[in-house]
């Protein structure tokens, strides 16, 4: 338990640790493996569902926060850092994606700790010159994430490598169905725009040759009447067009480019909160159910902007 003079900690990605939080002691590391296996945390909810498939039968996957919170707006509690400090690994998405992660890493002073960057050996997609963080929208980088992530828990663990292995070879067949799946309901529609309120879907219109347009680069961007403007004139004209917002994002700005198109905004989750790993045997479930729901909602888009 943490000491009681240790104060709620709020950490954001604009932040650091106060001064108190950073010198207040925490529990010692240690392996965690009786019981369940190694403790492994992760940031983003898919690459919970990965690291959960892949270290099935030896490690105990848990987020890096609790509770379903947008990974743009981070709180951390001390809770969250005493997690953090019994952990051996730590798997992050990066491309930017975690800017805080580096703070709570001071904070939690755990040395025996390993960071693994799934983003290491992935070529992203770029939105005018940025790189894409969204890897896992696209399944094709999800399993070189994927691999990533395999060879970072064998060398924290090596006595589990063979178990690490053969779940991964099976999640990456898994993976590899989803993407002929989603490429044989897109293939008709090469071409077509996929609009959105700030870059998230680079990735995915990327590997199914999707023409990309956002109002902004960032979700901290708010867009003038000029990214508004720019973005009717991209969509104006014949052809299929779509444009998605996220679940339970604000759409006002975008639901009055939809009503001047003649256009009805249709919803693409990121997923960067919100998805819980499934019971049984794939727990990346909840992933490719998203994945799929979100090709349906652009079909059904790209069909209706086409009548």
């Amino acid at each position: 338990m943490l000491p009681t003079l240790l104060p709620a900690l709020l950490l954001t990605a604009c932040g650091a640790p106060s001064r108190q939080a950073l010198e207040a002691p925490l529990p010692p590391a240690s392996d965690n493996r009786p019981g369940g296996g190694i403790r492994l945390l992760t940031t983003v909810p898919p690459l919970t569902l990965f690291t959960s498939a892949i270290a099935a039968g030896c490690g105990r996957v848990e987020p890096l926060v609790s509770g379903s919170r947008d990974v743009h707006d981070l709180r951390a509690t001390p809770a969250d850092l005493a997690r953090l400090r019994t952990a051996r690994v730590l798997v992050i998405n990066g491309l930017g994606l975690e800017p805080f992660v580096p703070a709570m890493l001071r904070a939690a002073a755990n040395p025996a700790l390993k960071v693994i960057d799934s983003s290491d050996g992935v070529i992203p997609a770029r939105h005018n010159g940025l790189a894409d963080p969204h890897i896992w929208l696209d399944p094709r980088r999800a399993q070189d994430q994927v691999l990533t992530i395999r060879d970072g828990l064998i060398a924290a663990d090596p006595a589990c490598a063979s178990r690490y292995r053969t779940n991964t070879s099976a999640l990456q067949g898994r993976l590899r169905a989803l993407d002929r799946d989603l490429a044989s309901r897109l293939a008709p529609w090469r071409g077509a725009i996929l609009a959105t309120p700030h870059a998230f879907a680079t990735s995915f219109a990327d590997r199914y040759d999707l023409r990309t347009e956002a109002a902004v680069r960032t979700p901290e961007e708010r867009p003038t009447p000029e990214d508004l403007r720019r973005l009717m004139d991209r969509l104006r004209g014949p052809g299929p067009r779509a444009l998605v917002v996220e679940p339970g994002g604000e759409s006002g700005s975008l639901e009055g480019v939809a009503q001047d198109l003649g256009l009805r905004p249709t919803t693409f989750d990121p997923m960067e909160s919100g998805l819980t790993p499934a019971s049984g045997t794939q727990p990346e479930a909840p992933y490719a159910a998203t994945l799929r729901r979100n090709t349906r909602n652009l079909v059904e888009a790209f069909k209706a902007s086409s009548r």
